[in-house]
């Protein structure tokens, strides 16, 4: 009974929401007293105009005309009314407020509005109206009241427009209107009219107290000011290597990726999607200028760039990417240098979206779309009747007789013309079942497995709303967002969503104090098939291409006895029963302070949190299976399974850092100073179960596994960085800017975790001389840079000798039993320490015709000094591997370049962008004096392929033989070439194949027929607009890349053994001779060599090593993004209380151009895991909606 009593206690004491701490509660207070303080001027008050003529009216009398043709009420005491004044007003379609201030500006009357009613009282002082600035502490006494309204060129109403009197802090901000009243002293006042991207306008008040103010759109200011590490800086003004692209970028496309929204914005980011292709939810692999280092594994390959949102490390997979409002890249050492060790790859500073000051309004925003997806690429496959041809010459090429006879020929034909018509499979030899082969190879269907397995269309819902407001003492930003994708597959089906939450508020406590408080929270799940052969579990959801491969089509969908489909009982099923199921919740909170004691000192205090928590269940089930006796039964898997896995991961990083800005006269100064800790920790516990006795209880505890198992996962890690920055320009002419880090990492051993990286960096704006000659040209600017950073990718613990316990047991009994065992552990790495990043970056910033016209051109060299990798290998009877040490150096050199015009013509304006760039990855010293291939090598180039070159294919027996009696081919292999097989070329004279010693310098025959670094990446990027209609077309490509496939089974297609043979389309361009007994007929130019319908032997005359003539080119040029949009006018939305409404139309992956046989190339690495068990990219057609309110 205690027991019991326990439990209840406990089951009381247990919350569906967590209990709040005090903290929490005063945040929640917090926030929505700064709701309802908002909300308080809000309805009806804010949006009905009214219309007045009035002339010598007392106040009296002017109320109660206002109270007869609108909804509002006034409160008051008579005797605060002073009705012997007598008012004369016109006015037409104007809010409440601007009458009010018509009618009591010169009386000691003052008015709060509360929706529908109106509160006049006497008031010693009256506070101007709208609302000041927040640097305005009071306005002097003013005699003129102004009114008026602001818009662009296309008659657009510009909210927040600011309007100060000049030479005075008298200033105030255009409403949601465009519209705004102020107090100036006398008619010869002068206005100063601004908004950001817009050139600033001066306005001689003149008697003119009802103004229609046009500013004109200045192209240069709308990119104006950059972010980078720890602030912002005008971009004129940069000297380092930094790149920002705005939300325009992110806002309306169909996908809850933005990484792949930023591909071909920028010159130098890389973003690819070989990992994951085109999974539902699926990420990108990012890259900045072509950073590699070893990560201490030895194989030496791309790193990704640090990744902060809101000065958080996030992925840009975890936020929504209509709440994205910049993108800053930066790539050099000059600009990432003032994060330390985790930016030596570069970073990615994304900011996302704020509260304004609104005057207390609130803005609603809602987009919504509607997308359907397909393979953007997938390969065709043959005929039933010509794959039954192409593997019966595949087949007897390998002399074997014919799968497929004449009445087998003629059964497929005519299931191909009317399904069911024929016989769809043989009886076996015992006459009591059927004989499917491998995976059907001897059947007689005519299946189109494509159409049964793969949707022809998926669908995606996208939604995000954000409410923003905020007056001078507070604002506030929230979002939530809906992402839900289904995946391609009908059978096995798989899908993710996604849900985000975010809110931003920041106080204004007093003129030095300001309060933040920024929160975001993600949950996603997703859903997705695995399959399972023998005792070996995948999880892998890419391998849809490879595995549909394999089952052939003369393989029925049905069995033609019992009517069961088959499609889940080949050799690998087909996943209905076998899923992963994930669900990853994340919260991240940031409370900041930020104090200014003293005009250009500014302290800031981040405190950033975040938290994952993660569940994953893999489930292998049973299935109902044929069995080969004919007989329906219910069998398991090899081995039905459960496993889940739990895991948490914290990440607290504080940071705290100090700016002060000084100008005196011309000189400008800047310096930073900061602190940043970073700690995390991670905890992982999973379990492991066989043989589950039910379908309908997933459950540890429902198996019948004596021999469960149960692992966990600890780990940890930390930083500390101290950092500064100083800056100087002097007329932002000459650029001058220094950052030093010192950075400590957990990672290391205690005497070598401490490094300090210094970098420079300096600008000449030469176009500021008054020599200068071109007035075209407003900015000519020469810039370079030289930094150091330190990378510490490397594994935990490395410096300390860790034994690992394996808990399977020996292979040999003890006393009967398997005992728990451990072996010799790895050397500790003691020695290692940083990996030195160096770069140097030159470059130029051009800006002309009045800023239509930017250009900016970098070249750069990144050193990667220290790699971490094995030293020189130990004795085998040592047992174990050689410690990491810091040796090698690898260099990525390149260039970029990126061009901008933009123009406007009446009500039409359009803009064109251009990014080219290029690099090369090289290796400059490595512990391999031999230079032996088998490692890497000074004077290596990163990503070549190496192979033998070919003179074409033998077209007849008889001209294999004379060649192959003359040249060796043994190296190769002993079988005797034929026609159709590939004649190789003796590079070096000496008669044999061969690769020589296998070193550099001497490979015989062997050499680089390619490379695989994509080169030469592009971007075209245009947009329009005219009136209420926007274009806008990204074509984006790779101008050169090589891929070898050598010897992958997805490219081979028949020329592989009957489980993995295959034919699609392009596979028929093989060799036949001109006496083929084919029905396909002779093919002499053919593109593949002769197939032979085996895994190895005879096809490895062909396939062994790469060649030239296999060597596939994968440059391509795709139309990336095509959106076309239209607003409805103003006069329309006004009707319905609505400040905008866009309706729009997009299009993703389009058309790709491309020589690539199969695959798609923005999927493909060399390897089988980048090529076939790539998920196809998706085409997306999609249609949305914005609507602001």
């Amino acid at each position: 009974m205690k027991k019991l009593e326990n439990s209840r206690e406990r089951c009381t004491n247990t919350y569906i929401f967590p209990k709040l701490n005090l903290k929490m509660k005063l945040s929640l207070l917090f926030l929505f007293t700064a709701l309802f303080q908002l909300q308080a001027n809000m309805g009806y008050a804010q949006k009905k105009k009214l219309s007045l003529n009035v002339e010598k009216a007392s106040f009296l009398e002017i109320i109660h005309e206002i109270e007869s043709i609108s909804e509002f009420s006034f409160f008051y005491r008579k005797s605060d009314l002073n009705n012997d004044n007598e008012i004369t007003l016109k006015v037409e379609n104007k809010k409440i407020e601007f009458i009010l201030n018509q009618i009591f500006s010169n009386s000691n009357l003052e008015y709060t509005i509360v929706d529908r009613h109106i509160v006049l009282k006497t008031s010693t002082k009256k506070p101007p109206k709208p609302k000041p600035l927040p640097v305005i502490k009071e306005q002097s006494d003013q005699k003129l009241q102004v009114s008026g309204v602001v818009m662009d060129e296309n008659g657009n109403l510009l909210a927040g427009a600011t309007i100060v009197e000049k030479g005075t802090k008298n200033g105030v901000i255009a409403d949601f209107d465009g519209k705004f009243i102020i107090q100036v002293v006398n008619d010869a006042a002068i206005l100063q009219v601004s908004y950001l991207g817009y050139t600033t306008k001066e306005i001689v008040v003149a008697g003119n107290t009802d103004l229609q103010i046009v500013l004109k759109e200045n192209a240069a200011a709308l990119e104006e000011v950059v972010v980078v590490g720890y602030g912002t800086q005008k971009k004129i003004n940069l000297t380092a290597a930094v790149s920002q692209v705005g939300s325009e970028v992110f806002e309306n496309r169909p996908t809850a990726n933005a990484f792949r929204s930023l591909q071909g914005t920028t010159p130098g980011l890389v973003i690819s999607n070989s990992s994951s292709g085109g999974e539902p939810g699926a990420s990108s692999d990012i890259n900045i200028r072509g950073f590699v280092t070893s990560g201490g594994t030895g194989d030496i390959g791309d790193a990704e760039p640090l990744v902060l949102i809101d000065g958080i490390e996030m992925s840009l997979n975890d936020i929504d990417p209509e709440d994205i409002e910049s993108v800053s890249i930066l790539k050099d050492a000059a600009a990432a240098s003032i994060y330390g060790s985790q930016a030596a790859a570069g970073a990615v500073i994304v900011t996302t979206r704020s509260g304004q000051n609104s005057q207390g309004q609130i803005k609603v925003n809602y987009n919504s779309s509607y997308s359907i997806t397909q393979p953007s690429i997938w390969p065709e496959s043959a005929s039933p009747i010509n794959f039954a041809y192409t593997i019966n010459d595949a087949r007897t090429n390998n002399n074997q007789g014919a799968y497929y006879d004449e009445t087998d020929l003629a059964n497929i034909m005519a299931n191909m013309e009317n399904p069911g018509s024929a016989p769809t499979i043989v009886s076996n030899a015992s006459g009591n079942g059927w004989d499917y082969g491998t995976i059907g190879i001897e059947g007689t269907a005519a299946t189109d497995w494509d159409d049964i397995i793969m949707k022809k269309w998926a669908q995606r819902v996208k939604h995000s709303v954000n409410i923003t407001g905020g007056n001078e003492k507070m604002n506030f930003y929230l979002s939530a967002g809906l992402y839900d994708e289904e995946g391609l597959l009908k059978v096995g089906d798989e899908s993710y969503q996604r849900y985000n939450l975010d809110a931003k508020i920041s106080s204004k406590v007093n003129d030095w104090l300001t309060l933040e408080l920024l929160s975001k929270y993600r949950k996603s799940y997703t859903d997705f098939p695995t399959e399972a052969n023998s005792n070996t579990t995948f999880w892998n959801k890419s391998r849809v291409l490879d595995l549909i491969t394999k089952i052939k089509p003369t393989l029925p969908q049905y069995d033609p006895i019992y009517g069961m489909e088959l499609l889940q009982h080949t050799y690998y099923p087909f996943w209905d029963d076998q899923r992963v199921k994930t669900e990853n919740n994340q919260i991240v909170l940031s409370p900041r302070i930020i104090i200014e004691p003293f005009e250009g000192l500014k302290i800031n205090a981040n405190f950033n949190y975040k938290r994952d928590n993660n569940f994953q269940e893999i489930s292998i089930l049973a299935s109902q299976t044929v069995v080969p006796n004919g007989l329906v039964d219910k069998v398991s898997q090899a081995s039905t399974s459960y496993s889940p896995t739990v895991s948490i991961n914290e990440y607290f990083s504080p940071n705290i850092f100090a700016t002060y800005d000084k100008s005196i006269k011309d000189h400008n100064l800047h310096a930073t100073v900061g602190f940043q800790s970073e700690v995390n920790n991670y905890y992982a516990l999973g379990a492991s179960s066989d043989y589950l006795i039910s379908n309908n209880i997933i459950s540890l505890n429902a198996s019948l596994d004596d021999d469960q198992t149960v692992t966990e996962a600890i780990s940890h890690w930390s930083t500390v960085g101290l950092f500064s920055r100083f800056r100087y320009n002097y007329k932002e002419k000459y650029l001058f800017e220094f950052s030093y880090r010192r950075d400590g990492s957990s990672r290391f051993e205690p005497d070598n975790r401490w490094a300090g990286f210094p970098s420079f960096s300096a600008g000449y704006n030469i176009a500021k001389e008054e020599f200068w000659p071109i007035d075209a040209i407003n900015t000519f600017k020469l810039r370079g840079s030289y930094g150091t950073l330190g990378n510490q990718n490397v594994d935990n613990y490395l410096y300390l000798s860790t034994i690992e316990l394996n808990t399977g047991g020996t292979s040999y009994l003890f006393d009967g039993e398997r005992l728990t065992f451990s072996q010799t552990p790895d050397i500790s790495s003691e020695n290692l320490t940083w990996e030195k990043v160096k770069t140097t970056d030159i470059g130029f910033d051009l800006s002309a015709f009045n800023s239509k016209l930017d250009l900016g051109f970098s070249w750069y060299r990144t050193d990667i000094e220290g790699m971490a990798a094995q030293g020189a290998d130990l004795p085998a009877q040592l047992g174990t591997n050689a410690p990491l040490t810091n040796i090698g150096t690898s260099r990525v050199q390149g260039w970029e370049v990126e061009t901008t015009w933009r123009q406007k013509l009446g009500d039409f304006g359009y803009s064109v962008r251009a990014v080219l760039s290029d690099y090369k990855r090289s290796i400059v010293e490595y512990p391999n004096d031999t230079k032996a291939l088998t490692n890497y090598f000074a004077g290596q180039d990163l990503g070549d392929i190496w192979g033998f070159q070919t003179e074409g294919l033998f077209l007849t027996d008889e001209a294999a033989t004379e060649v192959t009696s003359n040249i060796d081919y043994s190296f190769i292999t002993g079988w005797a070439r034929v026609a159709g097989d590939i004649e190789y070329k003796d590079v070096n004279g000496d008669n044999v194949i061969d690769r020589g010693e296998y070193v550099y310098g001497d490979t015989g025959d062997f050499g680089v027929i390619g490379n695989s670094t994509p080169r030469y990446q592009y971007s075209v990027n245009l947009g329009m607009n005219y009136k209420n209609w926007d274009f806008n077309a990204l074509i984006q490509g790779v101008g050169k890349r090589d891929l070898a496939f050598g010897s992958q089974q997805r490219f081979r297609g028949p020329a592989n053994g009957p489980f993995h043979a295959f034919v699609w389309e392009g596979h028929l361009d093989y060799f036949r001779p001109e006496d083929t007994t084919s029905p396909l007929g002779p093919n002499t130019d053919g593109y593949f060599p002769t197939p032979y319908l085996n895994g190895g032997g005879r096809n490895n005359k062909n396939y062994s090593y790469n060649t030239d003539r296999l060597l596939q080119n994968a440059a391509y040029t795709r139309l990336k993004s095509l959106q076309i949009g239209f607003t409805l006018p103003n006069d329309v939305t006004s009707r319905f209380h609505v400040d905008k409404l866009r309706i729009y139309a997009t299009g993703e992956n389009l058309f790709t151009f491309t020589d690539l046989m199969f695959f798609d190339p923005e999927t493909n690495t060399s390897g089988l895991t980048g090529s076939a068990q790539s998920y196809p990219l998706s085409r997306i057609l999609s249609l949305g909606v914005n609507l602001s309110f």
